[in-house]
């Protein structure tokens, strides 16, 4: 099986053949799309057959520059049923599953869309605790209102994208807002003796999959909970309710009502090559199960819920949950400058001289940390950036600041952000003795 998108590379792909070793790879993954999407592969084996296609996906967008194997690899992510050609001949069909990135969640969901020659293609709608497909043949669309019969069955915008009132589950699509919704729902539904019928706690964080990850984008943290009949919950904090109507300058400081809870989070279905994903998994209780999805449902309808870019942020609802749910407390914030300079030095600079600071750093008293803050090598940078940071914003709220200019000229270590890949790289140092932890915030 290949395990990486280079991988690829021992396919023989110059004088024109890179086309022919493409159509042979699809009409093999096609032959066999019953044992990629059969709902007996466990989820790790599934999450090879993610990988696979993935990187196939990768390597039909180098060598098909033309775009001539785009509606075999769509028909594939969708189940391998629909041929390609009734793809190309519907493309409002096309343009909504690829808008709402469909061909990506049905294949995590191993939902295969089936296929009538006369009917069409058909979607997979909620119908109560029941799957229900639907025909697109069937489906009447007026003013971007889609219909089955006299029953509306979902709306759109005019991109065709759903509106914030519809999302797709492991029943498929239905009438749930990811982010308004009190109740946090599964989206998908497994065995649970792939986890031994136990409560167990995911984080995740991810970066863009690119040697030196870029501090100040696409980084994320989120957190999945399965629990002992088979559900399987992820749950993010998201950064605006309202992206288009927002000044960049305003994530700097916390506003009430300005971030949102998403269930499920959206990294969920990214593809396996997209980014860069990490995960520390553990073993929790129910009542601590049902803590954390109380917690969560509790912030879902808390209207005043706030974000900010640097202490109000996705990491920071992970570590709420962590506390809350678990007992575990822990720092995983970055100091501006570091960030600054992780972003700007080549990797090899860094690590030279951070791999020699970090364990002198760690050695020395709360006091001695605070005090290196006011060295002028970081003291002066340290000030400068947060003073161009309170500076930029607009002043038309009420604000919850994660700083102030007082915390700058006599607090600079306030000027810190709680990071992805902090986190990641704590949770990575403690995950071994993690069950500890846990026991011992049980018995406190």
């Amino acid at each position: 099986m290949i395990s990486g998108p280079d991988d690829l590379d021992f396919i023989f792909d110059k004088g024109g053949l890179g086309k022919e070793n493409c159509r042979i790879l699809f009409e093999y993954l096609l032959k066999h799309k019953e044992e990629l999407f059969s709902k007996k592969n466990s989820l790790k084996e599934f999450d090879m057959v993610r990988t696979l296609l993935d990187n196939c996906y990768l390597y039909r967008k180098r060598v098909d520059k033309q775009g001539e194997f785009e509606n075999i690899v769509l028909s594939l992510r969708l189940g391998g049923n629909i041929p390609p050609e009734w793809l190309k001949e519907n493309p409002l069909f096309r343009k909504f599953i690829k808008n709402n990135y469909l061909h990506h969640r049905l294949f995590v969901l191993r939902m295969a869309l089936p296929f009538d020659i006369k009917r069409g293609a058909a979607l997979p709608l909620k119908d109560g605790e029941e799957s229900t497909w639907i025909y697109w043949s069937e489906v009447t669309e007026k003013e971007y209102k889609f219909y089955a019969g006299e029953k509306l069955i979902f709306v759109t915008d005019n991109q065709y994208r759903l509106s914030s009132k519809y999302t797709c589950l492991y029943l498929g699509i239905c009438n749930y807002d990811v982010s308004m919704d009190p109740k946090w729902e599964p989206f998908q539904v497994a065995d649970p003796l792939e986890w031994n019928n136990k409560y167990i706690l995911e984080v995740w964080t991810v970066s863009l999959p690119t040697i030196k990850p870029p501090m100040f984008q696409r980084t994320h943290a989120y957190v999945v909970l399965k629990d002992a009949k088979g559900n399987v919950r992820s749950v993010g904090q998201d950064v605006l309710v309202d992206r288009a109507n927002y000044r960049l300058t305003e994530i700097l400081n916390r506003k009430p009502g300005f971030g949102k809870i998403t269930t499920p989070d959206i990294y969920t279905f990214y593809p396996k090559n997209s980014r860069r994903f990490w995960n520390v998994s553990f073993e929790i209780t129910k009542e601590e199960h049902d803590r954390i999805v109380d917690l969560v449902e509790k912030d879902k309808v808390n209207k005043e819920h706030s974000m900010s870019v640097l202490k109000g942020n996705c990491v920071s609802y992970v570590l709420k949950i962590l506390k809350v749910g678990v007992g575990i407390e822990m720092d995983a914030s970055m100091h501006g400058l570091h960030i600054m300079l992780k972003a700007l030095l080549p990797n090899s600079w860094y690590r030279m001289f951070f791999d020699r600071f970090h364990d002198w750093y760690g050695n020395r008293t709360s006091l001695v940390k605070k005090a290196l803050f006011f060295l002028p090598i970081i003291y002066i940078p340290s000030l400068l950036l947060g003073i161009a940071a309170l500076f930029t914003r607009q002043n038309n709220y009420q604000e919850i600041r994660d700083f102030s200019f007082l915390d700058l000229i006599i607090r600079p270590w306030k000027l810190s952000c709680e990071h992805p890949l902090a986190l990641h790289r704590k949770l990575d140092a403690i995950q071994d003795i993690i069950p500890k932890l846990r026991d011992l915030y049980s018995k406190s």
